[in-house]
């Protein structure tokens, strides 16, 4: 199936008609879940921050087959749905405090210092990235609710599994390519006057990485072909490749014609320890782990959906909302087998939440 991807003019246009519908309202209230109000302005910002987030849902909506509909019922939507999770949050006394959500902010911010910067070029100021968080962490509160992990517990997992915390060895590497083996000699003849890797390759190579005299992007060495890495394991820093078979002369043919390689930088394997927010992240994995077997959270969530009581001022949302209901059960119904399949994997989530509001913290790159 061809994916979904609305471009930012579709997605404000879609925005632009669903507010002019609703333009002539007074009431600024759109819509009230037990009794508690859901602002327009709210509603309207929700909408404004859609972006990907509204893609990505409408494409599952494809893909289910069921009606796509615009960007202020997705807002209204998440709206509703936040409200009840706040709502069963207090009934069970888990609700994210003030100092969680700004714990986590920082997180982030330790992790990658332009976080906020690039938050901010998304649309989302200081406080929608503190909306976001609250309710990742108060969606977390209710699912490992009564579920404590110790930090010996941690400790232990970080022991058993150092490759979590383990950068793999890398190499970056130049190439020369051209695809008539009898243009390897002029190649040759120039390495072997003195000019440089880089230079040749941007005099003889075929191959597009010449604009940057032949440099590849890093590249993980275990991921390569088994040719390639010996050929990396083989040349020193610096060089370039002139083993295997003597007729090569170090060259190596490929589907698209014959390779040089330049090693330009290798590092190592290396273990990293993990620092105070990666084990906070370690522990909060774990948790979820621990709660898969035994919370109630989704079927919680799935009697306080079908159960709320929702009024919207408006009518053709208000269709759409009583008209989706079914497929709302199912989706959380869903969601919870596949929450169960990933928190009983076994091994540790530490690359940041389910949100992707936190950057990954782990050691991987």
């Amino acid at each position: 199936m061809r994916q979904l991807r609305p471009c930012a003019a579709l997605l404000s246009l879609l925005v632009l008609a669903a507010f002019i519908a609703a333009g002539c309202e007074k009431e600024d209230v759109l819509a009230t879940v037990n009794g508690e109000k859901i602002m327009r302005d709210a509603w309207r910002r929700k909408a404004e921050l859609a972006g990907e987030r509204y893609a990505t849902w409408l494409q599952q909506r494809a893909q289910a087959g069921q009606p796509l509909y615009p960007v202020g019922y997705y807002a209204l939507d998440q709206l509703i749905l936040e409200k009840i999770l706040y709502q069963l949050a207090k009934t069970e006394g888990v609700t994210a405090t003030p100092q969680e959500v700004e714990d986590y902010l920082q997180r982030a911010i330790r992790k990658k210092s332009s976080f906020l910067d690039d938050q901010k070029m998304l649309g989302r100021n200081k406080q929608s990235i503190k909306d976001e968080i609250r309710a990742e962490l108060t969606r977390f509160n209710l699912q490992t609710k009564g579920v404590k992990v110790s930090d010996a517990e941690v400790d232990e997992y970080i022991k058993l599994h150092p490759e979590d915390f383990t950068y793999p060895a890398v190499v970056t590497f130049r190439i020369i390519a051209v695809k008539n083996k009898e243009d390897e000699a002029a190649v040759d003849k120039d390495l072997q006057s003195g000019m440089t890797f880089a230079m040749v390759a941007t005099n003889r190579s075929e191959d597009d990485s010449k604009k940057v005299g032949g440099l590849t992007p890093q590249k993980i060495i275990k991921q390569l072909p088994a040719e390639i890495q010996q050929i990396v394991a083989e040349t020193p820093v610096g060089k370039y490749y002139t083993g295997g078979p003597p007729e090569s002369h170090g060259w190596q043919q490929v589907r698209e014609g014959y390779l040089r390689l330049y090693i330009d930088s290798k590092n190592p394997e290396q273990y990293t320890a993990p620092n105070a927010d990666q084990k906070w992240l370690v522990k909060r994995s774990m948790m979820q782990q621990k709660a898969a077997d035994q919370s109630e959270f989704q079927d919680k969530l799935v009697d306080a959906v079908t159960s709320a009581k929702v009024e919207v001022n408006e009518t053709y949302l208000a269709t759409m909302w009583k008209g989706d209901a079914k497929m709302r059960v199912e989706f959380l119904k869903q969601q919870k087998q596949k929450e169960k399949a990933a928190e009983t994997s076994g091994k540790a989530d530490v690359t940041g939440g389910t949100t992707g509001i936190v950057p990954d913290s782990s050691g991987k790159k």
